[in-house]
């Protein structure tokens, strides 16, 4: 535990999964760059998917803009078969924004990587459900007032 850290260490050798990994280089895509597209639909279809049993509730959501992309590097030196994306969007209605990690294999769907995360306040436009996850995502039908 108090032994010397060595300089090649990285985010795998110290358990620190990849979607948080703060070792990685960052490259910045612009927002209609295709890898960012891509990104930002495969963020929006696991939102939807997360809400497809409540949608008598809750709003369908669709992207209303890509806030930010970019690339990130491997953080080490290996051989690797997949990129990963770090992508922000806004969806509508509600104007909500998520940060996600999408990784992308060459022969495989891409997928969210770790957790996403609600970037911004949902106040009572969730009020319609109870689920702490789902308040995340949720913009409800009926909306108070």
């Amino acid at each position: 535990m108090f032994g010397a850290i060595p300089d090649t260490r990285n985010c795998q050798d110290a358990d620190v999964a990849d979607g948080i990994c703060v070792c990685r280089t960052q490259t910045e895509l612009l927002s209609d760059h295709p890898v960012a597209v891509q990104a930002a639909r495969v963020v929006l279809a696991h939102i939807n998917h997360l809400l497809k049993d409540h949608s008598a509730l809750c709003n369908k959501l669709n992207l209303s803009r890509i806030l930010s992309a970019h690339q990130l590097s491997a953080g080490a030196p290996k051989k690797i078969s997949f990129n990963d994306t770090l992508v922000t969007i806004e969806t509508r209605p509600g104007l909500a924004k998520f940060e996600a990690t999408i990784r992308t294999y060459k022969d495989k769907k891409p997928t969210v990587l770790g957790d996403m995360s609600r970037t911004n306040l949902y106040g009572h436009t969730a009020d319609c459900v109870t689920d702490s996850t789902l308040r995340n995502y949720c913009y409800c039908i009926k909306q108070p007032g």
